[in-house]
């Protein structure tokens, strides 16, 4: 059996002001080994990554899962969802900072280890402070390079990126209804599929 684990929501205002919606685990009457931050893959909500994040708070680690901008519980304000249209590189620029700055002032003595899924390790190095990380792990966080992947991806992604993409984009952007329902269950925006393409039709990725 291992420690009583106290689960607080939190709020954290990112860099640019935006609330993100952040979720901490923190095991109770132990000596701490360090607090872990959960970064999502793409589009994927916090809760997701509960059980992972349980499974470390219950072996003493202090444990923080969040959502990105625009998705999940990190919502967007009524009175800016028709401009809403962040790019994915947000994420790394101005949320994943902004979590670690949260971190570091709660927790200034505790190592700082940072989990990142799939996006959430792709992206850590646009991080401004990711020197500040002690130890990193990632999972699933390969580049997209559509020419380097196995059939059928690499005769699918085309469709995708120059059909589908597209259509989404201009969906996003010109239709409420569409919009809205996206920002509601998925948060995916038109900049951020734009930008996943562009990304993924180079070899050298987002560099």
């Amino acid at each position: 059996i291992g420690p009583e684990i106290k689960e607080t929501d939190v709020l954290i205002p990112a860099t640019d002001g935006f609330m993100l919606h952040g979720t901490l685990r923190e095991p109770i009457n132990v000596s701490l080994k360090g607090v872990i931050q959960i970064h999502p893959g793409w589009g994927l909500h916090q809760f997701i990554y509960s059980n992972f994040a349980n499974f470390f708070a219950e072996a003493g680690y202090v444990v923080l899962t969040f959502d990105y901008r625009g998705i999940g519980r990190s919502v967007i304000p009524l009175s800016l969802i028709n401009k809403f249209d962040a790019p994915m590189s947000d994420h790394g620029l101005i949320d994943m900072p902004a979590v670690l700055n949260w971190v570091i002032d709660k927790y200034p003595h505790q190592k700082k280890i940072v989990i990142g899924h799939s996006l959430g390790g792709q992206i850590l190095g646009l991080m401004d402070n990711c020197d500040k990380i002690d130890r990193i792990y990632t999972i699933g966080s390969a580049i997209g390079y559509f020419k380097i992947l196995r059939k059928p991806m690499d005769l699918l992604l085309p469709h995708i990126f120059f059909k589908l993409v597209p259509i989404y984009a201009w969906m996003y952007r010109n239709s409420g209804i569409f919009k809205r329902y996206l920002n509601k269950y998925l948060g995916i925006t038109a900049a951020s599929v734009i930008e996943w393409k562009e990304w993924c039709s180079g070899p050298d990725y987002f560099r």
